[in-house]
């Protein structure tokens, strides 16, 4: 929590009556600053544990271990009640004992206590602005000026504010507080009710196995009951109706190796112990199996420790006990369908044979329904027309039909809380509803490229029973409060010493979201995990849902799965070695700034790549289509978009067409960059405006270093990989799709078709050819017949000329010549203007 000794000589002043003359203010002033000096000193030399307690040699810790805690260490307010009671011994008391004394603590302090207080709303308690204090008090300030015309407000109007700060801080402390007390609830439940190994699991092997334990562990499973409804008071407890693909209905887990497995002999696990039939379960065959099932109120236990009228079994342990088989689970309503026909048709092309569960809320109509299991059990499949040659004998051909179920969880929910179920919180009913133990939860537009069972047999889930996926490593950062909050909410020493809750490690505080504050850590469009080991932290992350404190700090709902798993305490689980790739098709090297050495990839796509051989794209994000945004009009007039397309025409063709990956590129890790003037990129990541800035280029070299820690790889694909992915990318956006079976006829009718064209061009061509031959022949003796008129008319203007001048030299009258009277020439007389020349 934030400190008040944070007190600046203003704000002292400021908490200070203003009537007060100035050499008692400066006395008062200088008196606390004393104060607070001679308290931290007495804080420096002295232990900063508020209690020190013998851990004992309980959890193979040695017998004079001494546990410490320290004031600075968030603690639940609980923990400090049970210490502060029953002294620093409580440690070495037996773990049933410690289960026993928690929960009955709680009962003892408060008989209606709940994790969600109905007579507090922790949301608009808890402010994050007090985290901040001097912006708190600037935006008092701006606002008190903005509301007087500018008016600066008075030390009094200050004081005031601080007093405001003071009491926000004060609430949001104590919303914090609550929040810590409920994870940790969240914990010792899950150590003594939800583990193999927990108090619970003895109870219910007594009560089922041994009729004598009955009557002693009745107590103690009304217990479990009542800790479960107060924790998880948005639970219903009522089952959710999975309905298979032939219509069949089972309320219950269905054994899915019946369904998968023929050789199997073994029948659907009914909602009831081995020795008797549940009280919820339902007649199938009644009349009111058919009626939309209805949540059923909850009722209240009458007293501390719980007794009810009629017993009930711990609901989630149960319903964790009878979790089986491996499957892909989907969060979807009406508006996917789309998205998951054409995941479907990905799923049989990729000879995938777990079964698939889509659970809904109700918002799955029979249509839609009925439209997925054509899709999924058609015994006509459809593929792409000519890429389907070119991969044929590289990618299986049997297109097995899907096990597909679905799954109404709507009543799993109470009425009143599933408007905190919405957008990406849908994805969370389906984590925690649906039969399998292994699952694959997928988002309905990533796009798996290898077959999902690969998922199960990758290294991370072989070590751990999880793969989790990275995000892109862009320098979008949260504040460093928000890390805190988080690191505030994990376990430590204390819940490790007292209930063998490992505490929160390196491997969680160094991630890059709560050491440097990084948003993003986790894709999650694809999480694979093994439920029953991971079951306490998939519950804490439903319960991180609700509170704005932590979904404010968080995009979406992707941290959600980690942060519930170190929350909760468990930390064995694994991050796929890579982060995000970039994939599609590197930009020629020609087309880069000349002399540069990084190579650059542009995409829409992220994608995944395996880490366990540096070269297999698992999935990739955002379904298969190249831009997933209709903006080609205004994007045309991008430089890189130039390149692509001539006009916006052709532009929108190639956004809808699937995106081509022969090529992946892997930026440098981490938040480095590389500045410099040689037109080297100087970070791995940048975002550019086409497709609505989905379109992304990442480099594998920053600045032209020669560090390791700068450079990254780019990974190239064969002809065979990119047609097969274009494959897919045809599937999941149903382009150009024939039924198999009339594959060759129809290439043979194109084929035909073809030619009739070809032939019908050539004519068209001949056609044409003959008419321009027509038409130029006809020019060509209109040019020639009128050359010869304008050669005739000229002739015929010369000689009208030339008639015209003879006539009119004809018309001149002729001199007249005198007879000479002599006749000798050589007395003929010169004229006188001979002389003159």
């Amino acid at each position: 929590m934030v400190s008040i000794l944070r007190l600046s000589y203003q704000r002292i002043l400021h908490q200070i009556s203003v009537l007060l003359p100035v050499k008692q203010l400066k006395s008062v002033f200088f008196g606390s600053i004393v104060v607070i000096l001679l308290f931290q000193l007495f804080l420096l030399n002295k232990s900063h544990g508020i209690v020190k307690i013998n851990t004992g040699g309980n959890n193979n810790q040695p017998s004079n271990e001494i546990l410490i805690i320290d004031k600075s260490t968030p603690v639940s307010s609980h923990y400090k009640h049970l210490l502060n009671k029953y002294s620093e011994n409580f440690p070495t008391l037996p773990f049933n004992k410690k289960c026993d004394l928690y929960f009955d603590e709680l009962y003892k302090q408060n008989e209606d206590w709940e994790v969600v207080d109905v007579s507090k709303d922790h949301n608009k308690e808890y402010n994050k602005e007090a985290f901040n204090y001097d912006k708190f008090i600037k935006d008092k300030i701006d606002e008190y000026k903005k509301k007087n015309e500018g008016k600066e407000p008075t030390d009094g109007k200050k004081a005031e504010f601080e007093l405001e700060f003071q009491k926000v801080l004060e609430t949001t402390n104590e919303a914090e507080q609550g929040m810590i007390d409920a994870v940790t609830h969240l914990r010792v439940f899950g150590k003594c009710y939800l583990n193999d190994q927990s108090y619970s699991n003895s109870i219910f092997s007594n009560w089922l196995n041994d009729k004598d334990a009955q009557k002693q562990d009745d107590e103690k499973i009304d217990m479990c009951y009542d800790i479960e409804q107060r924790l998880f008071p948005w639970l219903s407890r009522e089952l959710p109706v999975f309905k298979r693909w032939t219509g069949d209905t089972i309320i219950g887990i269905p054994k899915m190796s019946k369904y998968v497995d023929e050789t199997y002999d073994d029948v659907d696990i009914p909602w009831s112990s081995k020795n008797g039939e549940s009280e919820d379960s339902v007649d199938l065959n009644s009349k009111e199996t058919n009626k939309d099932p209805q949540v059923t109120k909850v009722d209240r236990f009458s007293s501390r420790f719980g007794k009810r009228y009629e017993r009930k079994d711990c609901f989630l342990n149960k319903w964790r006990s009878m979790l089986n088989g491996k499957g892909i689970v989907l969060s979807a309503a009406d508006k996917y369908e789309g998205d998951l026909i054409g995941l479907i048709r990905i799923l049989r092309a990729l000879n995938n044979k777990i079964p698939v569960q889509i659970v809904h809320k109700g918002d799955l109509s029979e249509k839609v329904q009925n439209n997925l299991i054509k899709v999924a059990r058609s015994d006509e499949v459809k593929v792409p027309k000519y890429l389907f040659d070119k991969v044929k004998d590289h990618s299986p051909q049997n297109f097995p039909k899907q096990e597909i179920w679905f799954v109404n969880a709507k009543r799993c929910i109470r009425p009143e809380y599933r408007g905190n179920f919405n957008m990406y919180a849908n994805k969370l009913i389906a984590y925690l509803f649906n039969s399998f133990d292994d699952i694959l939860l997928m988002d309905t537009d990533s796009i798996p490229l290898i077959k999902p069972i690969e998922f199960f047999k990758s290294g991370p889930y072989q070590r751990t029973q999880t793969i989790f996926f990275k995000d892109r490593y862009n320098m979008e950062k949260v504040s460093k409060h928000d890390s805190e909050y988080f690191k505030r909410l994990m376990p430590g020493k204390i819940d490790e010493s007292l209930y063998t809750v490992p505490r929160a490690t390196n491997n969680t505080f160094e991630n890059r979201y709560i050491k440097n504050q990084f948003r993003h850590v986790m894709e999650a469009g694809v999480v694979g995990i093994k439920r029953s080991t991971h079951f306490i932290g998939i519950l804490t992350s439903i319960q991180l849902n609700f509170w704005t404190a932590t979904n404010s700090r968080i995009w979406g709902d992707k941290e959600l799965f980690w942060l519930g798993q170190s929350i909760s305490g468990n930390e064995n689980y694994e991050f796929n070695k890579y982060d995000v790739v970039a994939v599609g098709e590197l930009t020629p090297m020609e087309e880069r700034p000349r002399n540069t050495i990084a190579h650059e990839l542009c995409s829409t796509h992220p994608g995944h790549l395996s880490g366990d051989d540096d070269y297999t794209l698992m999935w990739i994000n955002s379904g298969m289509r190249f831009c997933k945004v209709d903006t080609w009009n205004g994007d045309v007039q991008d430089e890189r978009m130039k390149k692509k397309a001539k006009d916006a025409k052709e532009l929108e063709s190639f956004y809808k067409n699937p995106v081509k990956i022969n090529a992946a590129l892997i930026p440098p890790g981490g938040d480095r960059s590389k500045p410099n003037n040689n037109q080297e990129p100087a970070f791995g990541w940048i975002m550019t405006p086409p497709c609505k800035g989905y379109y992304w280029c990442a480099y594998d070299i920053l600045g032209g270093s020669t560090d390791p820690r700068d450079r990254g790889a780019y990974v190239e694909y064969d002809n065979v990989t990119e047609f097969r992915n274009e494959y897919l990318g045809k599937l999941w956006l149903n382009q150009d799709l024939v039924d198999l079976s009339k594959y060759d006829k129809e290439i043979l009718k194109d084929q035909e078709n073809l030619k009739l064209k070809q032939k019908e061009e050539e004519e068209k061509k001949q056609k044409e050819k003959q008419q321009k031959e027509q038409i130029e022949k006809e020019e060509k003796l209109k040019a020639e017949k009128i050359a010869k008129e304008e050669a005739e008319a000229k002739k015929q203007a010369e000689a009208e000329a030339e008639a015209e001048a003879k006539k009119q030299e004809e018309a001149a009258p002729q001199p007249q010549v005198e007879p000479n009277p002599n006749p000798n020439p050589d007395s003929i007389p010169i004229p006188e203007a001979a002389d003159k020349i």
